[in-house]
């Protein structure tokens, strides 16, 4: 499930900073953190402690943050998303 808010950041990001183009690429975790083993990816966000520490002591990632816990999305009843 898409909730766009990274297509907001994204777009707020390349309006302020217009000589960076953000490439943003849907992934399952393990994929996304193999992605960034080759080097394919600058930053990820992923949501598997162990996977990310796991990444961090092998050396691959330089700094963890944790932007979110577990949240709950309220909406409409008419909108079952």
């Amino acid at each position: 499930m898409r909730t766009g808010l990274l297509d907001v950041i994204k777009s707020s990001f390349e309006a302020k900073y217009p000589e960076f183009n953000i490439s943003i690429i849907p992934q399952g975790t393990g994929k996304t953190i193999e992605t960034a083993k080759h080097g394919d990816a600058d930053t990820i966000l992923v949501h598997d402690p162990g996977f990310e520490y796991t990444f961090l002591r092998e050396g691959f990632g330089v700094n963890r943050k944790i932007i979110a816990y577990n949240f709950v999305i309220v909406g409409p009843k008419s909108d079952p998303a």
